[in-house]
């Protein structure tokens, strides 16, 4: 068995060589037809593209890639040829969820916005759920809209994708990248739905560039002044100039860098190799340990939940660092990718908070305790 593997894939190096012939590391960008005619299995992230061009009269069996999603792999032409496919759904979802945490948070609190707040949730799957947690735990109400859970479980707690337009004042996307099918997302958020969309709304996306049209909404940001915060572009690593300029919030598709989701990630896809190779072993990276030494006492800040929020997420994800970053110099989209710095997830931090604050943060992935 021959094995190539994207070099950028934390902790993957080592990890094979002792069970395959041989194993190559290379840029997943890089990946092309002549490198994978001899490749048994193949081990990747987003940025290759597992189509017939690649593998057409390659040696390619498995394809495993270390991302929830698969929209970069044509999973037809792989049904077709008998490649099987394993992927990392759910690994970094508590990492998006400190994602969107850390924007909702400060859109609010540097739009000094008050009363109560609706969230529209689209996509209800391991982390579209997550974000829900984050609306309940601030007291906003929550839209769901979800279609392939509406049809399984009926439609009391689902509503349209024209009604999460219509009323809700932040808006977060949570859905896979399709074209095609049942439920196609591509352009979700296409010109009816910012027509119905409210003025000084906030639109979030961390699912795949195209699922909301750019240009749509840049049109509605000039006319409507809503507001936006992308962590996914179309095109990228080439971004939208004008788009990055007006964004509320941009970042260079790290939502989901976490230490913990890049474990889960690495980890989800040796072990399916493993089983794959009848390899009885179980994998653990090489690292220190996860444990973290910061404490954080809440009880010292007022008893406005924004405010110890906003605090609180600046000693454990300032996402302005990252916004910071890419507008510095955009053109480093990769590059910033590829070297970033893994923050740690809300598990990693044990905080102390009054008790009746304990739920909230425990509903937002913290460790709590009290000093009562």
């Amino acid at each position: 068995m021959n094995l190539l593997a994207d070099i950028d894939i934390p902790f993957i190096n080592g990890v094979f060589e002792p069970f395959v012939n041989s194993v190559v590391y290379k840029k997943g960008s890089d990946i092309q037809n002549n490198d994978v005619k001899n490749v048994d299995l193949l081990v990747i992230r987003t940025r290759t593209r597992c189509n017939e061009e690649l593998l057409k009269d390659s040696k390619v069996s498995v394809i495993a890639t270390a991302t929830i999603g698969t929209d970069h792999i044509d999973l037809d032409y792989c049904r077709a040829t008998g490649i099987k496919i394993f992927s990392a759904p759910g690994c970094n979802s508590a990492a998006v969820q400190q994602y969107v945490l850390a924007a909702i948070v400060e859109h609010i609190y540097t739009s000094n916005q008050s009363g109560k707040l609706t969230l529209g949730v689209v996509g209800v799957g391991n982390i579209g759920k997550l974000v829900c947690n984050i609306g309940n735990a601030l007291g906003m109400k929550v839209l769901l809209n979800d279609p392939p859970r509406e049809r399984v479980e009926g439609s009391s707690q689902f509503v349209s994708i024209e009604t999460v337009a219509k009323e809700s004042d932040i808006i977060s996307f949570h859905v896979p990248f399709s074209k095609s099918g049942i439920d196609p997302t591509y352009n979700l958020a296409d010109n009816l739905f910012f027509k119905n969309v409210k003025s000084n709304a906030l639109i979030i996306n961390t699912s795949r560039g195209g699922i909301v049209n750019e240009a749509e909404l840049m049109q509605t940001n000039a006319n409507k002044k809503i507001s936006y915060i992308l962590d996914v572009w179309e095109n990228e690593p080439e971004i939208n100039g004008n788009l990055l300029k007006n964004a509320t919030i941009a970042t260079p598709h790290i939502a989901g860098y976490s230490l913990e989701g890049k474990i889960n990630a690495t980890k989800m896809v040796v072990d399916s190799l493993f089983t794959y190779l009848g390899i009885n072993e179980e994998w653990l990276p090489q690292i220190d340990s996860l444990e973290h030494n910061l404490y954080i006492d809440t009880t010292i800040y007022t008893d406005n939940k924004y405010i110890i929020l906003e605090k609180i997420l600046k000693e454990v994800y300032d996402i302005f660092a990252d916004d910071w970053a890419l507008r510095e110099n955009p053109s480093n989209f990769e590059m910033l990718r590829n070297s970033y710095k893994y923050r740690r997830e809300n598990s990693a931090y044990k905080v102390c908070v009054k008790s009746e604050n304990q739920e909230l943060f425990h509903m937002l992935g913290f460790n709590t305790y009290t000093d009562d």
